[in-house]
């Protein structure tokens, strides 16, 4: 499956982290991370991220390729958005 239709951009070769911004329904994780997954198996970044994921979606991301796991996990973390503490951050670790 070509990048793109899995969701993610490569601007550049040798990108030190690709990201997935936003949960894309249309797109399984499974389809993307496996994508990512060959990216950093091919050289061409040296870390894979989450962004606005659930903890669902993080186990899911992981089981693809716990050898390596996630290394970056972007979500909202304010006064007004602390639900993170729930279920993110004990998933992360």
């Amino acid at each position: 499956m070509p990048l793109q239709q899995s969701g993610i951009v490569l601007i550049r070769p040798n990108e030190i982290l690709v990201r997935k911004h936003r949960v894309d329904r249309k797109v399984p994780i499974e389809i993307t991370m496996r994508e990512m997954k060959k990216l950093v198996d091919e050289g061409n970044v040296k870390y894979s991220g989450l962004s606005e994921d659930s903890a669902v979606g993080i186990r899911q991301a992981h089981a693809i390729h716990p050898e390596d796991p996630i290394s970056a996990m972007r979500i909202e973390y304010s006064v007004w958005a602390r639900d993170v503490h729930k279920e993110i951050i004990p998933t992360c670790r």
